[in-house]
């Protein structure tokens, strides 16, 4: 078991892999020795129980921050918002900064600001609003969302005395992505290594550089490995295809490229909503333990990586793992109670939408070969799914819909022409002194795969970066919804009057045409109603 829990905010990739090699990890053991025996010193969770959150904030979590390093200010300015009032804590590197900071005009008190805290009563529930509870109603996780945007400060801790979070401003959002430590379970049950998991990301000396390198780095891993996957998800196809055509009882032949294709797609989204689903806890791995080790996706994984790591022959006439992979699939359609897995039954796993997966099957060699692709990087270590966006896997297959399935009548190589990688004959590339890549080749009477416009790479978008996302939101739909507030807005006011109504006229009228005859309109109207339906009317055509 991990020390920590975490919520897609970085890599678990990062985290296990490459973290222990930064020089940051390298915590001189005395010191996180200290840090460990100051706040042990202060547990008692006995106490903490019956503490309301002011009382835990001063008997606790204001010397707990002390002990990480950090200059605290507590209530910091109040914010303009929607029922919002102030944060807890805000959280400054020196006593310095926090003077200076405190002469300054209150509207730029935050941009001061290292991180915000925000604390709740002991245990208290980080994901539920408490209808019950008139003085603390809203959600946490969202409260903290609205205080990192709202302030616009990057970094924000929400604590419960017992669990730690860590939230970055852009994917708090959806409140659900986050950095997790369980400090009761690291006190009272862990070793001093695991409290180094604690302290390398709640410690003042972790803001911004370390928290900030974890978070980059997670985030070009997963480009990386989208790279690199879209590379593979090709492959794979391509194999998945041959293996149709190669197994002995299957009859199939150039006649049902068509249907092999379209069902060889199917059956890759299906392992790779399988490999996202375990990845990111939608499917029990790691909490069932029959599941885990006897059904998962992950187990046939690991067993197929040793085989293949292991050199161990696989046969293209036996098909184990097509009937393993079909019970897995079963499993998700249906549900298991005993298996702790809900029902997946939107048609992608239902075997009486795709008859042809039911009456076909590929041999153990090939399966075994796509597993592994689709599992694990060129540098055989296994790809962590939770590092990837939905949409990403979502447009990797997109992209794989505008490719063809041909068999070679002769042997092929891809060559680059004007900006594109075509195939072409063999003996034709050697003629023309073209640098081959025997990797590449396809062999007569094997399956490759190309565009209408025989381009062997996709020509369509995959993934659409971020940027470009919130680019295209921000100046398209920003404005739309920025009008309609103001619409809004403005009805609200012509309805109650608290505006006179001649000013609310005068600014509608700047931007229409006709304005002659709108003024003449205007002043045939003559009771308050009757101008404040002329004004909404008017409203409508803004």
């Amino acid at each position: 078991m991990t020390p920590y829990r975490n919520q897609k905010l970085f890599s678990n990739h990062y985290l296990e892999r490459l973290l222990p090699e930064e020089k940051e990890f390298e915590i001189n053991e005395a010191e996180l020795k200290e840090v460990y025996q100051k706040i042990r010193a202060l547990w008692d969770k006995n106490r903490f129980s019956s503490l309301n959150e002011s009382q835990l904030r001063k008997h606790f979590l204001d010397k707990v921050f002390e002990i990480l390093g950090w200059t605290v200010d507590v209530e910091p300015p109040t914010l303009i918002g929607d029922g919002i009032k102030h944060p807890d804590y805000a959280l400054f590197y020196s006593k310095n900064d926090l003077k200076v900071v405190q002469k300054t005009p209150k509207e730029k008190y935050f941009k001061h600001v290292a991180c915000l805290a925000e604390a709740k009563r002991w245990e208290r529930n980080l994901d539920k609003k408490i209808k019950s509870d008139p003085e603390d109603i809203q959600n946490p996780s969202l409260q903290m969302s609205h205080y990192l945007w709202l302030t616009e400060v990057k970094w924000g801790i929400l604590t419960n005395g017992r669990y730690w979070r860590l939230y970055e401003r852009e994917t708090s959002k959806k409140i659900d992505i986050f950095y997790e430590i369980d400090l009761e379970s690291l006190l009272e049950n862990g070793k001093l290594e695991d409290f180094r998991y604690f302290y390398l990301f709640f410690r003042k000396d972790a803001f911004p550089a370390f928290v900030e390198k974890v978070y980059q780095g997670s985030k070009d891993y997963a480009e990386a490995v989208g790279e690199e996957l879209k590379e593979n998800v090709y492959e794979s196809l391509r194999l998945l295809a041959h293996g149709f055509l190669e197994f002995p009882n299957n009859n199939l032949s150039q006649n049902d490229l068509k249907k092999i294709h379209d069902n060889s797609l199917i059956f890759l989204y299906r392992l790779l909503f399988i490999f996202y689903a375990e990845y990111n806890q939608l499917l029990p791995l790691r909490e069932n333990k029959a599941y885990t080790d006897y059904y998962s996706l992950d187990a046939i994984k690991k067993e197929i990586a040793d085989k293949i790591d292991k050199r161990k022959h696989l046969p293209i006439s036996t098909h184990t793992y097509w009937d393993r992979l079909k019970e897995l699939f079963e499993i998700i359609n249906n549900g298991n109670k005993e298996l702790d897995v809900p029902p997946y039954n939107g048609g992608l796993f239902d075997p009486k939408n795709h008859h042809f997966l039911e009456d076909y099957k590929v041999g153990d060699a090939y399966v075994a070969k796509v597993i592994d692709l689709l599992s694990r990087s060129k540098e055989k270590a296994f790809i962590d799914y939770s590092s990837l966006d939905i949409r990403h896997l979502g447009s990797i297959y997109e992209g794989l819909l505008e490719y063809k399935l041909r068999i070679a009548k002769e042997d092929l190589v891809p060559i680059k022409q004007k900006g594109r990688e075509v195939y072409v004959s063999l003996k034709e590339a050697k003629k023309q002194g073209k640098k081959i890549d025997k990797n590449k080749v396809v062999y007569t009477g094997e399956v490759y795969l190309v565009t209408d416009k025989g381009e062997r790479k996709a020509t369509g978008s995959y993934y659409t970066p971020r940027y470009i996302v919130k680019y295209i939101i921000e100046n398209t739909l920003g404005p739309l919804i920025d009008n309609i507030f103001k619409k809004a807005k403005l009805a609200k006011t012509i309805k109650e009057g608290t505006k006179p109504l001649e000013r609310i006229f005068e600014e509608l009228l700047k931007d229409k045409e006709e304005k002659q005859n709108l003024k003449r309109l205007w002043e045939l109207t003559k009771s308050d109603k009757e101008k404040k339906i002329f004004l909404l009317n008017l409203l409508d055509g803004v």
